[in-house]
């Protein structure tokens, strides 16, 4: 990783590459590099996600990403010969997110955190957490995802993952 960039607060977004990869895993990512993939949105600064992934994982993670052109840096301009895509930017159409019903929003993360408790034990401590502070369909999806990664990869979560989440999305009553 380029020693200029302010760790702390460097932000990523996918490229096209990464887009195609978490639509039909055609590059075979590996489970861990697929999940911080996931987590990678453009916003969230390297800083924020040492709280959901220790540093110590974080910063190879983030170099195989970046060194197989899968992650781009908000402050480094994307170099010419591999296609990107560009950070996230406010749409020119507005689109108005519809909001969450909050009955519906407390039953699915407390459906959410009862699972992770089942199938992931003390390690899901900051998924629940994240869980917790929901409040936006921007967050739910974030939340599901890494939600749902973390339980596929677990032991006893994997076999229950696909219908965990759609009963999650049926108790939220909305397709996020």
């Amino acid at each position: 990783m380029d020693m200029t960039v302010d760790w702390n607060q460097a932000i990523f977004f996918k490229t096209e590459k990464a887009i195609e990869e978490l639509a039909d895993r055609r590059h075979g990512l590996r489970p861990k590099a697929r999940q911080l993939l996931i987590m990678l949105d453009g916003e969230r600064t390297l800083g924020a996600l040492t709280q959901l992934i220790s540093a110590q994982d974080l910063q190879p993670l983030i170099t195989e990403l970046r060194d197989n052109h899968f992650i781009g840096d908000q402050a480094a301009a994307p170099t010419p010969e591999v296609p990107t895509t560009p950070p996230p930017t406010a749409p020119t159409e507005t689109i108005q997110e519809i909001p969450l019903d909050p009955v519906r929003l407390t039953r699915t993360k407390a459906y959410l955190i009862e699972i992770s408790q089942q199938h992931l034990g003390l390690m899901a401590a900051k998924l629940q957490q994240e869980i917790a502070t929901v409040d936006n369909p921007t967050a739910m999806r974030a939340a599901l995802a890494h939600w749902n990664m973390a339980l596929r990869e677990s032991r006893s979560g994997a076999s229950i993952a696909s219908p965990c989440l759609q009963k999650a999305r049926e108790i939220l009553g909305q397709t996020i």
